[in-house]
């Protein structure tokens, strides 16, 4: 008995020990995350960048300096867009075809290209966890050009489309890239197809095409279909049935909860 009662408070005296140096240690782990944000955000306010530099900087012995070969893109980027002749895209098709690539060599996507031009460290403002901080490092554009170009990007951003609808838009591809092809208006009446060119690679993308001479080429490939009038009366009809079905279905709906909410308001005043 008496050596069952020393291991019963052995085991009491470790687990408190246990619990202790885990206090401790969540302590230290706290008191520890503390220090490293206390430490990043004292490198901010001395003007100095503590994560990885953005495409166009490098990081080198705790310094970000200008990526001499990748820079240059950055600055054309918001130069081009600033112009006003130029939508993300073509931004991004432009810089593509000049040699701006990912480090896999790949196309920067004109979403990449979009986030790129809201990045205020370019001009040598350093954003971090919704603060504003002047970095030390050499801007790549004048805060001049980044407030123009947010001030476009905002505008943009608020500006509600139109949606024109057009007959073949999304049923037909590029023969010459496999891409979809769009639709235009061209001075308000005249509707012109054209590739999307969504690989950017397509050479065809800027040669439009009348849709008054598509529909005639379409006329040729479904002139030989014949439809037998039967059939079609026979599908209308059905489609005719399965709304009235839809409709009944909605309306047997409202009858059924209006009874069921009548019901809990009498259960209610009962009460």
């Amino acid at each position: 008995m008496d050596n069952v009662s020393k291991k019963m408070g052995t085991f009491h005296d470790n687990a408190l020990l246990f619990n202790v140096e885990s206090g401790m240690a969540n302590q230290y782990i706290l008191d520890l995350s503390k220090n490293v944000k206390r430490g990043i955000r004292a490198k901010l306010e001395k003007g100095g960048w503590p994560n990885l530099a953005p495409i166009g900087y490098l990081n080198k012995n705790s310094k970000i300096i200008i990526d001499k070969a990748r820079g240059k893109y950055i600055t054309k980027i918001f130069e081009l867009y600033c112009t006003g002749k130029y939508s993300v895209k073509e931004v991004s098709n432009i810089l593509f075809t000049e040699g701006f690539r990912s480090r896999a060599g790949k196309k920067y996507h004109k979403s990449k290209i979009h986030k790129m031009l809201s990045v205020s460290f370019y001009c040598g403002i350093m954003e971090k966890d919704g603060q504003l901080y002047e970095g030390n490092h050499e801007p790549l554009i004048s805060k001049l050009l980044f407030d123009e170009v947010q001030e476009m990007l905002n505008k943009k951003a608020h500006v509600k489309k139109q949606v024109i609808p057009f007959a073949f838009r999304g049923i037909l591809k590029c023969a010459n890239c496999g891409c979809q092809l769009t639709a235009t208006k061209k001075k308000g009446r005249l509707t012109y197809y054209y590739c999307t060119n969504g690989k950017g690679l397509c050479s065809e993308h800027k040669s439009y095409l009348k849709e008054e001479y598509l529909s005639k080429a379409l006329s040729f490939v479904f002139e030989p279909l014949l439809f037998d009038e039967k059939i079609v009366n026979l599908v209308y009809r059905a489609k005719l049935q399965e709304q009235k079905q839809g409709s009944s279905y909605l309306e047997e709906s409202i009858v059924s909860l209006r009874s069921r909410l009548k019901k809990l308001d009498e259960r209610k005043n009962a009460f």
